[in-house]
């Protein structure tokens, strides 16, 4: 709808005087409470849209008090919202050192605006307003990392990730920082605190920095379950492993890979060297030669998961699988001599870490196509995906050469035609005062009118799910991203669950009540990556003119008072994640040349369409499984390269040899297909989709599981045709008729390795 320039004044002036009103001070301040600091992210390491630790300072009470803390900060388009801390039970201050209370929010523009508020339960009120900058001023934090930055952070001593970021390529080095932390206590105790960090590095060689990390902590619980959730631990164990052990019962020992035998001499470095494929050699002294070398590698006994490195029969890397995330347990110290000051550490880093080390062939690609990219305005395939949900079935967008034919029609007729009118029809001049304000008015209901009839009257929604079920762990994730389509100007409550039947239904009745088995999904916004499209990193724009800021819940598990503008799209994720039975049976053997043989069995009382095996390198597809039906898999199944299949070759003529040749269809990052957007985001890293899509997989990088495929499980991907989540606005969930959505469930299956009856 048009809207003339004294209109979007207004608009935007109200909006100003609404976020002043929001930020005002307050008129007293009782009891002597005081704000005194904030420290945010990983000693200032966070991202944009990602879920942040933030932990508030309060101090001078004069006597005990309870009430609750909310901060007030910027959403991704802008727009404020509140997190707050649960009534029950409140925070509670009394006289003495200074209290610390950690919340969790999501900054959602670069130069974001920070308002800590404390609520005493008589109804006084003190706040103070910090930031985002790059002074040290009291009153300002760290600005935040892009939403496609990495972040990497050590706890203990350093282990040159500082040094291997800038052994990187630039494009990658400047998109990545290190965050270096002396000891445990700063870890989040919540498990979406870890949303921003890409690769936590334990190094052990100092174990004080780990005595009060305890198995039966909150700190631990919020460590695992990140970890089951996707999240990637690098655990290096070398010289202090017997004092670290302590019985297999210490924390260290839960997340290694198996028991300890003992910490034994590293006298030949040959499989270090050349694990990164750099082949710089490690300086021994010449003891070495005698066989009592200064590396002093963890023997483990009875270990599990993929052995990636070995010396002899001694493993030195090994990747085990944590349901859906990964430990890495590397058998030495390396920051300790000779490996500190090996040159080929940061090579070796980066292989760990899987990122390339030099101007690959994927991030040169990435660089040369970067004028086609910012054009585009998408930087992430996150944002592809976003922009994908806001097709709306039903919603005509109008063209653009509509718009100017349009604002043409209007000028002539407000201008030189009403001229003529008033001038040689009515022939007196004064009318204008008449005829020009009809003008105007029957052009905006005509305006208004025609919108309505493009955009239409009802609530919509566009919705895209994917339920991850792994077959060992018995765990079961899920993520959901939502786009709401408003008719009008208005706020909503927003909520996503799991749907309390079916498959996923029957995971989540297998456990419930702790922080191991969320009972409800996390919900947030959603942003756009990069600057375009109004994306985060994008200077800060006005906020919308709303009277307060929208609400998340105490739980984090919906949202309240949302506004959405009229004929506009608000977009929201929601991620869950539990323990239970997944609804399929598989029973798979590997066979010596690295294809799979065996069965997968349904256990589905719907169907699971438009199916792909994914194992090792290799995509088998195959199609529908029926309900309740199995399916046998062997060497007759059609077998194509994964990286191959996900590039969807095609055949084309070639006039000048008169054949035909195979040719991979070229990704288009204009393209709204949800399930091919999906396909290059859950395989990003092992289909090497970077090079292949020009786009960068940053923002929720949780949805890539190639790590399983590399620590030797496979992968089943299908369809279904009914959904996993219930979308509630206002309380009541939104018909079919107005929710268009794909869902996909994704199975880790288990592979055993070959027999001689397979």
């Amino acid at each position: 709808m048009t809207r003339s320039a004294l209109g979007v004044a207004a608009f935007l002036t109200a909006g100003v005087i609404a976020y002043r009103v929001a930020l005002a001070d307050p008129p007293r301040v009782t009891h002597g409470v005081r704000i005194e600091g904030l420290r945010v992210g990983f000693d200032g390491g966070y991202k944009l849209g990602r879920w942040t630790p933030i932990e508030v300072v309060l101090g001078g009470a004069k006597q005990a008090i309870a009430g609750r803390l909310e901060l007030v900060l910027p959403d991704g388009d802008g727009v404020l919202s509140r997190v707050l801390t649960p009534p029950a039970p409140p925070v509670r201050l009394a006289p003495g050192p200074p209290s610390r209370v950690e919340l969790y929010g999501m900054f959602g523009r670069v130069q974001s605006n920070l308002t800590v508020r404390f609520r005493s339960s008589d109804g006084a009120l003190v706040q103070r307003n910090f930031e985002a900058g790059l002074s040290e001023k009291s009153s300002r934090f760290p600005q935040a990392l892009a939403s496609e930055a990495e972040l990497f952070v050590t706890v203990g001593p350093s282990v040159g990730i500082e040094r291997a970021l800038r052994f990187s390529s630039e494009e990658e080095g400047d998109r990545s920082r290190w965050v270096e932390l002396p000891d445990t206590s700063e870890l989040p105790r919540q498990w979406y605190g870890y949303d921003a960090v890409d690769a936590l590095v334990f190094a052990t060689s100092r174990p004080r920095a780990f005595k009060a990390f305890a198995p039966d902590g909150e700190q631990f619980a919020a460590l695992d379950q990140w970890l089951q959730s996707g999240g990637r631990l690098i655990l290096c164990v070398g010289n202090a492993a017997s004092e670290l052990w302590e019985d297999g019962q210490s924390a260290i020992a839960r997340l290694a890979p198996g028991a300890l035998e003992g910490v034994v001499s590293l006298g030949v470095t040959r499989a270090l060297e050349n694990y990164s494929g750099a082949s710089i050699p490690i300086r021994l002294p010449s003891s070495a030669a005698r066989g009592d070398g200064p590396i002093r590698a963890c023997r483990l006994s009875a270990h599990e998961g993929y052995v990636e490195l070995s010396e002899a029969d001694l493993p030195l890397v090994v990747r085990t699988p944590r349901a859906f995330g990964e430990v890495v347990f590397v058998a030495v110290d390396l920051d300790q001599p000779p490996l500190a000051n090996w040159k080929g550490r940061a090579a070796f880093l980066n292989a760990l870490l899987g990122r390339p080390s030099r101007h690959t062939d994927a991030t040169q690609s990435l660089a040369d196509d970067a004028g086609a990219v910012s054009q585009l305005g998408i930087t992430d395939l996150s944002g592809q995906l976003r922009q994908a949900l806001d097709q709306f079935p039903g919603v005509q967008p109008v063209p653009f050469w509509v718009v100017v034919s349009l604002a043409v029609v209007y000028i002539a007729v407000i201008g030189p035609l009403d001229y003529w009118f008033v001038r040689r029809v009515l022939k007196r001049m004064e009318f204008t005062w008449i005829s020009f304000p009809a003008v105007v008015i029957l052009s905006s209901a005509a305006a208004y009118a025609m919108a309505s009839w493009l955009k239409g009257d009802r609530l919509l929604a566009r919705q895209a799910e994917l339920v991850d079920f792994d077959l060992d762990s018995r765990r079961v994730r899920g993520t959901s991203w939502l786009a709401v389509f408003s008719p009008r100007m208005r706020a909503y409550d927003v909520r996503i669950e799991p749907i309390k039947d079916g498959a996923v239904g029957t995971a989540g009745r297998a456990r419930s009540g702790t922080q191991r088995d969320r009972s409800s999904a996390l919900v947030s916004w959603l942003g756009m990556p990069g600057e375009s499209f109004g994306g985060m990193s994008a200077v800060a724009a006005p906020p919308l003119a709303w009277g307060t800021p929208y609400e998340f819940g105490a739980s984090l598990d919906y949202l309240s008072g949302v506004p959405i503008p009229i004929w506009s799209t608000k977009h929201f994720l929601a991620r869950w994640n539990r323990g239970g039975t997944a609804p399929l049976r598989a029973d798979l053997h590997g066979d010596p040349i690295g294809g799979l043989t065996g069965s997968l069995t349904s256990e589905m009382d719907q169907p699971l369409e438009d199916c792909l095996l994914a194992y090792g390198g290799w995509a088998y597809p195959l199609s529908t499984i029926a309900p309740r039906a199995s399916l046998e898999i062997g060497p007759f199944l059609q077998q194509r390269r994964l990286e191959t299949h996900l590039k969807r070759p095609r055949m084309v003529h070639d006039p000048a040899k008169n054949q035909y040749l195979q040719v991979s269809t070229p990704y288009d990052r204009a393209s709204d297909d949800v399930g091919l957007i999906l396909q290059q985001m859950m395989f990003y890293r092992i289909a090497k989709a970077q090079a292949y899509t020009r786009l960068f997989h940053r923002y929720q990088p949780h949805v890539d599981l190639s790590h399983q495929l590399v620590m030797g499980r496979a992968i089943l991907l299908g369809r279904v045709p009914r959904a996993a989540t219930a979308v509630k606005i206002d309380g009541h969930r939104i018909p079919d008729p107005q929710t268009k959505r794909d869902t996909f469930y994704r199975f880790i299956l288990p592979v055993k390795p070959p027999t001689t009856n397979h």
